[in-house]
């Protein structure tokens, strides 16, 4: 929207940045000189060997220049290389690479029988035992939630409390918690949804977190 605010009579005139909220007299500047003149500046910042984006404008220039750079066989970061641990990888297919990337991302939500699962331990008092030591959820509680997911696939070394204490295998477990199906067969990308959680550290610091306000209050 342009601004139609007056400039009061009898005093200076505000820098260009207040009375031209649209960079108008910006834009218009950077036109001044010839074509010619414009086209030296345009292939000169082809010619860069680095491209920056600021998030302030994208030339012409810097999209041919990432465009030549492409079809020359340059690295670029998720389009001609591996993603996460596997950037050192490297291919010449970048369309193959993108149709690939969507594929392993079409994969991140697990079935809600899993869910339901989870549920039913839980209303059932069914409790899955995790390891006094693990990991330190810095990216995730990764050894203790494997436990849980090894009482659901029916691992031979899982173990559960049952509501009234007794112990639990995972036959048991699912016994307990009417659990009517067979133990889950995990698809792709449904066991790392499962694992790359803090749900175990945010647990025990909610807890911590409770009884540090009541010895407060004390």
């Amino acid at each position: 929207m342009v601004s139609t605010e007056r400039i009061p009579q009898g005093k200076p005139l505000s820098p260009l940045s207040s009375v031209d909220p649209l960079s108008w007299g910006v834009a218009a500047d950077s036109l001044k000189g010839g074509h010619l003149d414009e086209v030296k500046h345009m292939v000169s910042e082809y010619r860069r060997p680095l491209v920056k984006f600021g998030g302030e404008a994208l030339t012409f220039s810097q999209v041919a220049a990432v465009a030549k750079s492409l079809h020359n066989g340059v690295d670029n970061c998720d389009i001609t290389t591996g993603f996460g641990a596997n950037f050192r990888l490297r291919t010449k297919d970048g369309a193959v690479l993108q149709k690939l990337l969507i594929r392993f991302l079409n994969a991140g939500t697990f079935g809600f029988k899993i869910l339901e699962a989870i549920t039913k331990l839980l209303n059932h008092n069914v409790t899955p035992c995790l390891p006094l030591r693990g990991s330190v959820t810095a990216s995730g509680d990764i050894i203790p939630l494997s436990y849980i997911v090894g009482l659901l696939i029916g691992r031979p070394n899982s173990k559960a409390i049952g509501p009234n204490r007794e112990p639990l295998d995972a036959q048991a477990a699912f016994r307990v918690a009417d659990i009517d199906s067979e133990f889950f067969e995990l698809q792709p990308k449904e066991r790392l949804a499962l694992v790359n959680g803090t749900a175990v550290g945010s647990t025990m610091a909610a807890m911590v977190l409770f009884e540090a306000n009541i010895f407060a209050v004390l």
